[in-house]
C-alpha cells in the first residue's frame, strides 16, 4: 500500500502469509489506507496550474498552427480547452477570421466561462472590451459579396 500527499510518502507491505490470506491482507491494507487518508492533507491537483511549456500565458488556451491556406500562409487559430463531466471540450477561433488579438481574447473568455456558445462569447467580449469588439463573422461575408460585385 502506498500513499503520497505533498511531502509525506507512506509505503507499507501487507503480506498474505502474515495476515492469513489474500483477502485478509487486502482488507488490512484498505483499512490502513483509509486511516491514513483521514490524517493526511488532501491531494493537490494540477488543474489551473500553468506549466512552463505554456506560451499563451492563459491556462487552457493555445495557438494551433495547422496546414497552410490557399495563399501559402499557415492557418492559425486560438483553441480553448477544458474538461467537463469527464469529457474534453474545445472551441477554436480563427486568426484570419477574427484577427490574432480578438481570437486570443475570445479563446480566453471561452476558457474562463467554460462555454462553446459563440453568441454568448461574442456578447461577453463586447461587454468586456467595448466598441471595437464587433463580430468577425460578418467580415468574410462582406468580402465574398465584394468579390462577387467586382467580377
Amino acid at each position: 500500500m502506498r500513499i503520497r500527499r505533498g511531502d509525506v510518502f507512506v509505503q507499507e507491505f501487507f503480506s498474505d502469509a502474515a495476515w492469513g490470506g489474500k483477502r485478509a491482507s487486502q482488507r488490512a491494507a484498505r483499512d490502513r489506507y483509509q486511516e491514513l487518508v483521514g490524517s493526511l492533507p488532501s491531494p493537490k491537483t494540477s488543474e489551473g496550474a500553468m506549466s512552463k511549456r505554456n506560451s499563451s500565458g492563459v491556462v487552457g488556451v493555445r495557438l494551433a498552427r495547422e496546414g497552410t491556406a490557399a495563399n501559402g500562409e499557415p492557418r492559425e487559430s486560438y483553441v480553448a480547452s477544458w474538461r467537463e463531466n469527464g469529457k474534453d471540450r474545445t472551441v477554436r477561433f480563427s486568426c484570419s477570421l477574427f484577427g490574432k488579438r480578438k481570437a486570443f481574447q475570445l479563446a480566453s473568455l471561452a476558457r474562463e466561462m467554460r462555454t462553446t456558445d459563440r453568441v454568448a462569447l461574442v456578447e461577453a467580449h463586447r461587454a468586456k472590451f467595448g466598441r471595437g469588439a464587433k463580430s468577425g463573422a460578418a467580415k468574410p461575408a462582406a468580402k465574398k459579396a465584394a468579390k462577387r460585385g467586382k467580377k
